[in-house]
């Protein structure tokens, strides 16, 4: 059975007195590129997710005929970006993206427990 849950999110920020927020959807290989190159002292970087690793594609195969270990074409967020782990307003939700609301700047998004990835 499929369980879920509803959390409360993230206030608006103030304008003036905090970064401006980048949310980004998705671990795979454009929301990686663009954590892994956004400077964390001018944003809170906000990513929603249902993995909480980015996969190296191209080399699964590898995995399956033993070349390479699994741990080593996964890429935990944390070390991609160590602000989602470290810096006070950036965070990493394990949920699905359910809607976006651009003229109101907010995303919506649903904890699953049965998540894959």
């Amino acid at each position: 059975s499929s369980g879920s849950a509803f959390h409360a999110g993230l206030g608006p920020t103030s304008p003036g007195l905090d970064k401006p927020r980048l949310v980004v959807l998705g671990t795979g290989w454009a929301g990686c590129r663009l954590m892994k190159s956004v400077d964390a002292g001018l944003y809170d970087i906000v990513c929603v997710s249902p993995r909480n690793h980015m996969v190296f594609t191209p080399l699964l195969a590898s995995t399956c005929v033993g070349t390479l270990e699994f741990r080593s074409v996964a890429e935990p967020i944390g070390r991609i970006q160590p602000a989602i782990s470290t810096a006070p307003g950036s965070y990493f939700f394990l949920a699905r993206c359910t809607a976006i609301d651009p003229d109101a700047h907010t995303v919506s998004s649903l904890v699953d427990f049965d998540v894959e990835g």
